[in-house]
């Protein structure tokens, strides 16, 4: 037997065969485990988060291929140049939620990386848009005070005409306009025929059209026509 230093041997023999030869094992290659694909009909959200977290290949890939979607997406207009960097703060973040204490899902895996990515794109968009210099000779989009008083008012007359309208008149604009019905779905509606009814709206827009320029015509006083 070899020498021992102290309770401990410093080399083990080899047992020996029953015909007095050394009997060694097999040395056996340790064959690397083969990463396990996703199965999303099997695999729970808390088993792809505890694979993620561990770095499977297979979760990872997907993870950055569902982030790198919403990155992509056109409306938050990242250039490509930024969006690898937006993909990684998404997988950092996601890791550093997975790992608090008591962390549950809400709505599954796949959709809570959804919604740090979007938080993520919409947080650059502010960070663009804070950032972009604004051109003072930008016209200004609204809409003038007095313009939009000037479309009031005009709104005003015009359901101030249909008020006056015949009954025929506003049943048929009621009808066509309002509920968007075509002349041929009136007329079986009414019994009536389409060539009628196109004739019948020639003579009420006519109508309207005329009551609608008496009422804007100025009147004695200064005042406009239909307001007292």
């Amino acid at each position: 037997m070899a020498g021992a230093v102290g309770p401990f041997p410093t080399a083990v023999s080899a047992p020996v065969s029953p015909g007095g030869t050394e009997s060694r094992p097999e040395s056996r290659a340790l064959e690397p485990s083969r990463p396990r694909p996703i199965d999303r009909a099997a695999d729970t959200d808390e088993d792809l988060a505890r694979r993620f977290l561990l770095g499977e290949a297979a979760v990872v890939r997907w993870v950055e291929t569902t982030v790198g979607r919403v990155v992509r997406f056109r409306g938050y207009r990242v250039p490509s140049e930024e969006r690898h960097d937006l993909v990684q703060e998404t997988l950092l973040e996601t890791c550093q939620a997975l790992a608090r204490p008591g962390f549950a899902f809400s709505h599954g895996f796949e959709a809570f990386v959804r919604s740090i990515a979007y938080r993520r794109c919409v947080d650059w968009l502010r960070r663009r848009r804070a950032q972009d210099p604004i051109d003072p000779a930008l016209p200004d989009g609204s809409v003038p005070a007095d313009q939009r008083l000037a479309e009031q008012e005009e709104l005003d007359l015009a359901s101030e005409v249909l008020r006056d309208m015949r009954p025929a008149c506003r049943v048929l604009f009621r009808m066509h306009a309002g509920e968007n019905l075509t002349y041929g779905q009136i007329a079986r509606r009414l019994g009536r025929s389409e060539g009628a009814l196109r004739t019948q709206m020639y003579e009420c827009l006519r109508e309207a059209r005329e009551a609608f320029t008496r009422k804007q015509s100025p009147r004695p006083g200064g005042r406009e026509g239909g307001r007292s």
